[in-house]
């Protein structure tokens, strides 16, 4: 239960770096003009693995003693981070678009 615990706020904390450095929020809208036009979810995998590609090219040479900065770098955690983001936005946008 702890190391879940743990894992989901390391999990908030690299989603909050990656949203911080603006290629998050180039998910985050991406993702949620696909949930407004209701696309079919399986549409997110493109967006989601470009978008990783781009952070592990961005954070890649980041170099620092933290270990969200040394997992920034990873391809695999980094798809996990670009899923969150692209999924929260996603749903916001199809909430959004019922609601109006």
């Amino acid at each position: 239960m702890v190391r879940a615990l743990r894992y989901a706020g390391f999990l908030a904390s690299a989603v909050w770096t990656q949203l911080a450095s603006g290629i998050g929020v180039a998910a985050l809208a991406t993702a949620f003009v696909m949930g407004w036009r209701r696309m079919s979810l399986l549409w997110l995998a493109a967006p989601t693995v470009a978008f990783a590609a781009g952070a592990v090219v961005w954070f890649g040479k980041v170099t620092g003693q933290s270990k969200v900065s040394t997992a920034l770098a990873s391809f695999g955690f980094e798809i996990i981070v670009t899923l969150t983001i692209c999924l929260v936005g996603y749903l916001a946008g199809r909430i959004a678009r019922r609601l109006i």
